[in-house]
């Protein structure tokens, strides 16, 4: 197991700083930053990589904060985090996002490329994120899928997807927990 090192820590008080004050799309109004938490937490079960850890916690920091961009990222956290993180993020030029399916694609042909480490962070956030949506979907039930822009059946397909590229170049436990936790997703998002 990786103790705490001062990338690590550093990653830990930037990502708390640059999602302060947002939330994730539950009922009890989380704190954004649990996220890129459990998902470094998540990673710290399958690798050591201090790079990976670092870029688990800071995944999201460029594409849900305009103010913090890839560069300053480079200069904070080095080129290996910049790489992982670069590969797993969706920067928007012009500021607007294209329609939910065609992000979704988009990332996946990005995601196709990603380095091994790219991928880890991949499916550590994937996890999380299916996790969440699975006990939040057992406390709210249906109403749940009104705070997501893609319908159920859209996040299978894109979970999917994520898994058959992983399975295909990631040889990693991380893989088979992904397949255990999405078997779990589609059994709720089935029901709708």
């Amino acid at each position: 197991m990786i103790l705490p090192t001062p990338k690590i820590e550093k990653a830990v008080r930037k990502a708390a700083f640059l999602h302060r004050g947002q939330t994730r799309k539950d009922d009890e109004r989380t704190p954004y930053v649990m996220h890129p938490f459990c998902v470094a937490l998540i990673l710290i079960n399958y690798t050591d990589n201090e790079d990976v850890i670092a870029a688990g916690l800071l995944h999201d920091t460029v594409e849900d904060n305009h103010s913090y961009s890839l560069k300053e990222l480079d200069r904070d956290f080095g080129v290996g985090v910049y790489r992982i993180v670069e590969e797993v993020t969706l920067v928007f030029k012009n500021k607007t996002r294209e329609n939910w399916l065609e992000r979704k694609k988009l990332y996946l042909r990005h995601l196709d490329q990603a380095s091994i480490e790219g991928l880890m962070v991949c499916a550590a956030d994937k996890l999380h994120d299916m996790r969440t949506t699975i006990f939040a979907y057992r406390r709210q039930g249906d109403k749940l899928w009104r705070k997501f822009r893609g319908t159920p059946q859209q996040k299978s397909w894109f979970y999917q997807e994520i898994y058959e590229i992983l399975k295909k170049r990631l040889n990693n436990p991380i893989v088979d927990e992904y397949r255990r936790t999405l078997a779990a997703w589609k059994k709720i998002s089935s029901q709708y």
